[in-house]
């Protein structure tokens, strides 16, 4: 009676071990990235781009953009929608395209 209840308890412990392991490895792999994301904050955002929207929101955009662009033109509605939103929410950083081939 012992062995008939054995495999089907294996098999219990090994998906509870496998969930387990996997949740473990989701946490890591999202505090790395927001290390990541916090380490490299400085080389997308400067202190003289314009900004808009919340600054100490969760999720902070940088749009890179030529007014000169016809993709850029097209995306700003898209921002714009996104921005009325939730404005409390996002964080609009600007950043202008030197040299962008437009």
């Amino acid at each position: 009676m012992k062995k008939q209840y054995l495999v089907p308890l294996a098999g219990v412990l090994l998906v509870a071990v496998f969930v387990a392991a996997a949740y473990l490895y989701s946490q890591q792999q999202a505090e790395e990235m927001n290390e990541l994301a916090l380490s490299n904050a400085s080389m997308l955002i400067r202190d003289y781009s314009p900004r808009a929207g919340n600054p100490d929101a969760r999720v902070t955009i940088v749009e890179f953009f030529d007014p000169a662009c016809g993709t850029c033109k097209a995306f700003h509605p898209l921002v714009k929608k996104l921005m009325a939103a939730n404005p409390d929410k996002v964080n609009l950083v600007l950043r202008y395209a030197t040299f962008h081939p437009g």
